[in-house]
């Protein structure tokens, strides 16, 4: 995949003109619908070049010389990085390895999930029943 030259993200160009670059972006109601038609096609085929990547492992970029990475650390969401940062989960819970396929990175988070919610400050899980909606 080559890189895309650009010279502004989505969200500043479909960002509200008068919040300029401060603050959050919120989406402007007012946009040109030929804008965004342009805009979300670009979007589409940049997913579907992606889409074409093939990826062995899920995880974190690691330099391995000059012009070379390759994946070999543990991913890192911002999610993951909020809940150690912010002291609800310790780090010794987040995975030390890569994953070789979907079906475990999501079960990882699954799990994950489910300490978070048995760590949380407020004591709001005592139990399992506790997680089941329907109680």
């Amino acid at each position: 995949m080559e890189y895309i030259n650009h010279e502004m993200n989505l969200s500043k160009a479909l960002n509200i003109p008068e919040l300029g670059t401060e603050g959050r972006p919120r989406f402007d109601p007012n946009v040109d619908i030929g804008k965004l038609e342009i805009l979300y096609e670009q979007f589409a085929d940049v997913l579907l070049e992606l889409n074409k990547i093939s990826l062995p492992r899920i995880g974190s970029l690691e330099q391995t010389d000059d012009s070379t990475y390759e994946v070999t650390r543990r991913p890192l969401s911002i999610h993951m990085n909020e809940l150690v940062r912010l002291g609800i989960l310790p780090r010794s819970k987040l995975s030390g390895n890569t994953f070789n396929s979907s079906t475990f990175y999501f079960e990882f988070l699954a799990k994950l999930h489910i300490e978070h919610l048995k760590h949380q400050h407020n004591d709001a899980v005592d139990s399992p029943i506790d997680c089941n909606p329907n109680t």
